[in-house]
């Protein structure tokens, strides 16, 4: 993963649907080296992100207990455009982009629905 902000991103979305990961598993979920890994952390610390780090043989990284991101805001318009896709990909059965609209679904689950009335 070359891109510096893309893959600061990927390590907050693995910590956040993961838990606490060692940094060998968030290198070789990421194809980069461990000391990248910690230099995307502190990234991510530089950005208000606050990471948890536990030493030694069963430690890692994480996020401190409790904190959440801001939701997406969406507005209805494109709440229902984000649904009519994810359905039409997943009927679809888009076979490599499965996963993709898999974790795509669920993100959007988890920040959207149910809509506000």
């Amino acid at each position: 993963m070359a891109r510096p902000t893309r893959r600061t991103l990927a390590v907050l979305e693995l910590l956040q649907s993961h838990g606490q990961l060692s940094g060998a598993e968030l290198a070789g979920r990421l194809g980069i080296d461990r000391r990248t890994v910690r230099r995307t952390l502190s990234r991510l610390e530089e950005l208000g992100i606050p990471i948890t780090t536990e030493r030694g043989r069963h430690g890692g990284y994480g996020l401190v207990a409790g904190f959440k991101l801001p939701p997406m805001l969406f507005t209805e318009e494109e709440a229902l455009a984000l649904a009519v896709g994810l359905l039409a990909a997943s009927g679809l059965g888009l076979g490599a982009a499965g996963p993709a609209v898999a974790s795509a679904r669920a993100r959007a689950t988890r920040c959207c629905w149910p809509p506000e009335s």
